[in-house]
């Protein structure tokens, strides 16, 4: 027996085409007269006009300067001054003091009678028992202000300073090195102009030999030395103004060279020999 399908396809002279009671329309010719159909493009969106350029108007934050080139005779300045005090801790760095950075410390107004206190320090670094290991320059215009003054104390620890080379336009140094127990180690630069003065009760006062080449003597005692360093040789400076340098200490020593061609290696004492010794180190002598 043969069974008819339920409904049958219908297709009409409107195009469209009927299967059981739904109608729908038949989809259009992809062809028109035999050649491809093909609809129009849409347009493309309008361009966008450049910006204007406005002068005097400051870039956007995230953009960076240009990089410029650091020039060793034009550091840049401090941001403050720096005073540093470790009561028993040790003190260690690189610094370059700005004089023309107004003094935090105003204690140098004019006393009771009238008289003026003594300007404090540009810089100072402090500590009772710690050792102080130092590299300190200038930084700054000699024109502005021609010398940022250092003081630099400890009462029994060490201390070692290092002057880095002074350009003949920066400030000039005014250093001052005490140490009531503790050893004071001082290099100088090679260009240093300037005075340098030693002093001492039961200590040692040494002149490593590079330096001791080139220093013209003024005063040489068992407890005090004076000596002059250096010429203005640069035709460029006409500031004519000096470094100066003063180092005491009661009962250490104090050793003085040039950085870079003078050599000092502290002798390590019989306590720390022995120290090393049961730290399993070689034998003491």
């Amino acid at each position: 027996m043969l069974i008819e399908p339920a409904s049958s396809h219908l297709v009409s002279d409107k195009g469209k085409y009927s299967m059981g009671h739904n109608v729908v329309d038949s989809p259009p010719d992809y062809t028109e007269n035999g050649h491809m159909y093909t609809a129009p493009l849409p347009p493309l969106p309008p361009t966008q006009p450049p910006k204007p350029s406005l002068d005097g108007v400051r870039e956007p934050a995230y953009q960076t300067a240009p990089h410029k080139p650091h020039r060793p005779s034009h550091p840049l300045p401090t941001t403050d001054q720096v005073h540093i005090f470790e009561p028993d801790g040790n003190i260690q760095g690189t610094f370059h003091i700005d004089p023309s950075i107004q003094a935090l410390d105003q204690s140098h107004r004019k006393g009771s009678k009238g008289k003026s206190k003594e300007q404090p320090p540009h810089a100072s670094f402090r500590s009772r028992k710690g050792t102080i290991n130092l590299e300190l320059g200038t930084t700054g215009s000699i024109a502005q202000t021609p010398k940022g003054n250092v003081s630099v104390s400890s009462r029994s620890g060490d201390i070692t300073i290092n002057l880095l080379p002074m350009h003949s336009s920066r400030p000039r140094i005014g250093l001052e090195t005490t140490s009531r127990s503790g050893n004071i180690v001082l290099f100088l630069p090679r260009n240093f102009v300037g005075v340098v003065h030693l002093s001492n009760r039961k200590g040692q006062l040494l002149i490593l030999p590079a330096l001791q080449s080139i220093s013209r003597m003024v005063k040489n005692s068992e407890k005090e030395v004076i000596f002059m360093i250096g010429g203005h040789e640069d035709a460029s400076d006409l500031s004519r103004e000096a470094s100066f340098c003063q180092a005491n200490t009661r009962t250490g020593s104090i050793i003085i060279g040039l950085s870079g061609q003078d050599h000092y290696a502290p002798e390590v004492g019989f306590w720390k020999k022995l120290g090393k010794f049961f730290r399993g180190g070689s034998q003491p002598k």
